[in-house]
């Protein structure tokens, strides 16, 4: 719970010097000892934040692993409990089809058995055979831009196509 003696945030740090600058600008750009001394200070409380925020950084990294692992881990749990129920349909499917029954009514539940049919499209179709599939609607062609060699292509181009969009976001490292 944060209280009066916690420390101050970063907003309120970059205040503070805002809050210098203001005043060297009323002394008419004179670095006197009183406002060298904030600057020092609040400087060194600004440094202090940002190895706070780095240490936080790096904590939320190791929970973000652990979390990432435990997914990964719930997700082999899934996979084997939904390997499961398909072995036991597939010994109750083998039952029923042994005994020659395709219904059975038992006091707790009904079982059914009926052919199911699926359709799809060969891994080898040809060009042709997919393009003539496309036309007919029964399928569509996705384009998907591979933004690392769009990038390396006009990463220093003078001239880049309209179509080709170009986002700079500032971010931080930290060593």
């Amino acid at each position: 719970m944060l209280t009066a003696n916690t420390p101050e945030t970063l907003h309120s740090l970059i205040t503070q010097m805002q809050e210098i600058e203001e005043q060297i600008i009323e002394a008419g750009g004179e670095l006197t000892p009183e406002i060298e001394a904030l600057i020092s200070g609040t400087e060194e409380k600004i440094e202090d934040k940002l190895d706070s925020y780095a240490a936080m950084i790096q904590y939320l990294k190791g929970q973000a692993e652990y979390l990432d692992n435990q997914a990964k881990l719930y997700a082999a749990r899934k996979r084997t409990v939904t390997n499961s129920i398909d072995s036991m349909k597939e010994r109750m499917l083998g039952a029923m089809q042994a005994i020659g029954q395709n219904k059975i009514k038992t006091a707790e539940h009904s079982y059914s058995y009926r052919d199911y049919v699926s359709y799809g499209v060969r891994e080898d179709a040809t060009a042709g055979e997919i393009k003539a599939l496309i036309e007919s609607g029964l399928g569509s062609l996705e384009f998907k831009p591979d933004k690392t060699a769009i990038k390396e292509r006009y990463n220093n181009a003078k001239e880049i196509p309209g179509c080709i969009t170009v986002n700079t976001k500032p971010s931080i490292t930290i060593r």
